[in-house]
C-alpha cells in the first residue's frame, strides 16, 4: 500500500518538472532550479534575452563567465551582443580571438557564426573585400544558412563583383523563397550586373509601394556612384542582415 501511495505521489509531481524552467523568467531563477542543468539553461536564457536586451545580456554574461570560465559559446554570444550595441572594435577582438582558438575550440556551426559576425564588423567599416573573405568562410561552415549567403552576396556586390553577387543571391532565394532581404538584395545585384529588365520585373512584384520606392532610391544612389567598395554601412543596413529590405 505504501509503495502504491509513493508511486501515485511521484506521478502527480512528474508533470510539474517541465514547468519549472518555463516559469523562470531570468537566468538567475533558471540556475536555482536544477544545478545539473543550470549551465545550459542559463546560456539559452541569456541568448533569448540578447535579442531584445543586449546590454542586460552582457551583464548576465559577466555573471555566467564568473561561474563558468572559458566557455567559447558564451564568448561568441558576447561578441554578438557587443555588435548589437555598436561596440564593433570590442566585438571584432572577441571574434578574432575565438577564430584563432584563443578561447577554446568552437564547433563548426559556431565558427560559421563567428566568421559571419567578423564579416559584418568589416562591412560596417566599408572593408568589403575583407568582408567577402570572412563571409565566404562563414558560408563554408554553414553552406545552407540563407542569412550568411545573402550577406555574402551583398558584400560581393559592394566589393564590385556583381555577377558573383547575383549567383549567391539567387542561391539564397532558392533556399528561402520567402526571405524578403535576399529578394531585395538580388534586385540590387541584378541592377548592378546590368540585368535591369529582370530587376525591374522583380521590383514590380513587390506588394509594398514604400518598399519599392526605397529600393529605387538605393538603385539611384548606386547608379550615380554614391556607394563604392569603400562605403561603410548605414545604421539601417546593420539592423539585419546586410543590405536592403524588410
Amino acid at each position: 500500500m505504501r509503495r502504491l501511495a509513493a508511486l501515485c505521489a511521484a506521478l502527480a509531481l512528474a508533470p510539474l518538472a517541465p514547468t519549472l524552467a518555463q516559469a523562470a523568467s531570468t537566468p538567475l531563477e533558471i540556475e536555482a532550479i536544477d544545478a545539473a542543468k543550470s549551465r545550459k539553461l542559463y546560456l539559452i536564457t541569456i541568448e533569448k534575452i540578447a535579442k531584445d536586451r543586449p546590454l542586460a545580456a552582457l551583464a548576465y554574461l559577466d555573471d555566467y563567465d564568473r561561474r563558468h570560465k572559458g566557455d567559447p559559446k558564451a564568448s561568441l554570444l558576447r561578441a554578438d551582443c557587443l555588435m548589437r550595441v555598436d561596440e564593433r572594435t570590442a566585438a571584432e577582438q572577441v571574434y578574432r580571438t575565438l577564430l584563432s582558438g584563443g578561447r577554446g575550440k568552437l564547433a563548426d556551426v559556431d565558427q560559421g557564426a563567428a566568421w559571419a559576425g567578423l564579416g559584418r564588423v568589416l562591412a560596417a567599416r566599408g572593408q568589403w573585400i575583407e568582408a567577402v573573405s570572412a563571409l565566404s568562410d562563414a558560408v563554408a561552415k554553414q553552406p545552407v544558412n540563407t542569412a550568411f549567403i545573402s550577406d555574402l552576396g551583398y558584400a560581393q556586390m559592394m566589393a564590385g563583383d556583381a555577377r558573383g553577387a547575383v549567383f549567391r543571391l539567387r542561391q539564397a532565394r532558392e533556399l528561402a523563397p520567402q526571405d524578403g532581404v535576399a529578394r531585395n538584395n538580388l534586385i540590387l545585384a541584378l541592377w548592378a550586373a546590368g540585368e535591369t529588365r529582370e530587376a525591374e520585373q522583380m521590383l514590380q512584384t513587390l506588394p509594398d509601394p514604400d518598399e519599392r520606392q526605397e529600393l529605387r532610391g538605393q538603385i539611384a544612389r548606386r547608379s550615380v556612384g554614391g556607394l563604392t567598395a569603400t562605403s561603410p554601412l548605414t545604421e539601417a543596413d546593420l539592423k539585419r542582415p546586410l543590405g536592403a529590405g524588410k
